[in-house]
């Protein structure tokens, strides 16, 4: 866990937040769709998981960080193929 430590007093309307550790998931599958003359066309399935334990947390490089928290837990699934 790191903190921002180079900043010179005085010059932020706050002290820089605290350090932070996020943990992440992410896992996918590709399953064979079907097949043409040249190639396989596969269906591709992927699941994310960002935040996993919910951590609050400020990043020191965003604007907002004076008034409000990043992202909390976030899902996102992904289906993806070619035509």
């Amino acid at each position: 866990m790191l903190e921002q430590t180079r900043f010179e007093a005085g010059s932020d309307f706050v002290p820089p937040p605290k350090g932070y550790e996020l943990l992440s998931l992410q896992a996918g599958l590709e399953i064979p769709l079907y097949k043409t003359k040249k190639q396989t066309v596969p269906l591709i399935i992927g699941m994310q998981i960002n935040n996993l334990l919910n951590t609050t947390y400020r990043d020191y490089l965003n604007k907002f960080r004076y008034y409000s928290d990043e992202m909390g837990r976030n899902f996102i699934l992904q289906l993806k193929t070619t035509f």
